[in-house]
């Protein structure tokens, strides 16, 4: 009795806090408690139907809690590797109880062989879908990898196998399965810049499927000593009249090259011939210039 009238103003105040705090706690598990859930697409949404809209919301719903301390990062994974066309912007929390989920839809790009599947992928390389055969709308993206023969110590550039076998919607290619880091990020950075470097032209995605028909990274050899050589990672584009055009070094520089590009074919438009028998080949020279060639076949 005597260690409470001596603290007796503590207690009360420890009450009285203690008495706070679990307000709060209550407050925030059913004042705060996930309540509504709204999808707001920045975009056409053409392959996620209405029904997938309620499933996604429904889904987000079913993590409850409250809206304070819900992991939006595991909601964001989890909905894009199931629906795989939905891309999440943000997730807004609206108080006391609302998220709305801000996103656009993934839209399709490439399209990769392998094993007889094709792999319909976006601009960032996500499987969105798998099919039995192609779809001649979008672009045919090939790739050539590069080995090396331990017997004469040389590299050589090989067809890649991307063995997507046990690849699934809503995952992400990745090309270094097969291939050295180096070569892999080369790669990688190209296939998932092509697209940024087209806008930076003001050519949009409708633009390079209508224009495109299939993509290629492949590896030049160039001789830089009697027997030494480097490896030029380029970027090959076939156009739906069969035209072919290669960039040279596609990792770097990219979106000044297509520019480029666009100038060589500004210049053949009032030459004609120059067309005829060639590709087109855009490269940095010696003096670090842009420049573009005509090239015989």
């Amino acid at each position: 009795m005597e260690f409470v009238k001596k603290h007796k103003k503590a207690l009360i105040i420890s009450s009285v806090i203690l008495t706070i705090i679990v307000v709060i706690i209550i407050l925030m598990f059913t004042l705060f408690s996930l309540k509504s859930v709204e999808l707001s697409s920045k975009t056409e949404t053409l392959n996620i139907t209405a029904e997938q809209t309620e499933q996604i919301e429904q889904k987000t719903l079913s993590y409850g809690g409250s809206v304070l301390f819900i992991n939006k990062d595991k909601i964001v994974s989890e909905l894009e590797k199931e629906f795989p066309y939905l891309k999440i912007v943000n997730i807004e929390t609206q108080i006391p109880d609302k998220f709305v989920i801000h996103c656009a839809e993934r839209e399709e790009l490439f399209s990769i062989e392998s094993n007889g599947k094709y792999y319909v992928l976006d601009e960032e390389l996500k499987i969105l879908s798998i099919s039995n055969s192609p779809d001649e709308s979008l672009v045919s993206f090939e790739f050539e990898g590069i080995d090396y023969n331990e017997q004469t110590g040389q590299y050589f550039a090989t067809k890649l196998n991307l063995n997507l076998s046990s690849a699934e919607t809503g995952q992400f290619l990745t090309l270094g399965s097969s291939q050295s880091s180096y070569f892999a990020d080369k790669m990688q950075t190209i296939s998932t810049s092509v697209l940024t470097a087209f806008e930076q032209n003001n050519r949009d995605i409708s633009y390079v499927k209508s224009q495109f028909e299939q993509f290629e990274i492949f590896y030049r050899p160039e001789q830089v000593s009697e027997t030494n050589y480097i490896w030029r990672t380029c970027l090959r584009l076939v156009d739906r009249s069969g035209f072919e055009y290669q960039i040279v070094d596609a990792d770097i520089n990219l979106p000044e090259k297509i520019s480029v590009l666009y100038s060589a074919l500004t210049a053949a438009a009032n030459e004609p011939s120059l067309l005829e028998g060639t590709y087109l080949m855009v490269y940095q020279n010696a003096n670090g210039d842009f420049a573009y060639s005509f090239v015989e076949r």
